[in-house]
């Protein structure tokens, strides 16, 4: 790439906050370049895991580090546990260096999901059918719902 290119890039990068300037680590020197690091806390992630017993929800930030973590007991077979922990783990402050609360929620989560309409067509391991839990979920973190990924 072009130096003009790796400016543009990066630009658009820093102004997306995926990018930060580490102005303090650059060479004294005239028009000295100033090092670019990843914006690690910048971005957070809500990691839902659903077991027999219990709802566990990490709260992640972009270099996998765990920020928080909570459980909500399995009482019933409803996604309500599921949405209440989801709703723990969100953080509760919203810092002006973000845009967000949340940048992303995901169950990992066996079944047929209808992806478009957020709805657990069938969910095995939950018994669950016709469930529409993508829109909860994301209701719940404070998100604009986009829809649920079949992965």
């Amino acid at each position: 790439m072009s130096p003009v290119s790796i400016t543009i890039v990066t630009g658009d990068l820093l102004a997306e906050g995926l990018l930060v300037e580490h102005p303090e680590l650059a060479l004294q020197l005239p028009r000295h370049p100033v090092p670019l690091g990843i914006n690690y806390a910048g971005y957070q992630t809500i990691g839902i895991k659903l077991l027999d017993y219990e709802v566990q929800a990490v709260l992640t930030d972009l270099a996998l580090n765990s920020v928080a973590r909570t459980t909500v007991a399995l009482t019933s077979n409803s996604p309500e546990p599921v949405v209440e922990a989801a709703r723990r783990a969100r953080p509760s402050d919203r810092s002006p260096a973000r845009r967000d609360p949340v940048d992303g929620v995901g169950l990992g989560l066996a079944g047929q999901i209808d992806c478009e309409r957020g709805v657990y067509v069938e969910s095995y391991c939950a018994g669950w059918q016709g469930v529409a839990l993508g829109g909860q979920l994301y209701v719940a973190c404070l998100l604009q719902y986009y829809g649920l990924i079949n992965v």
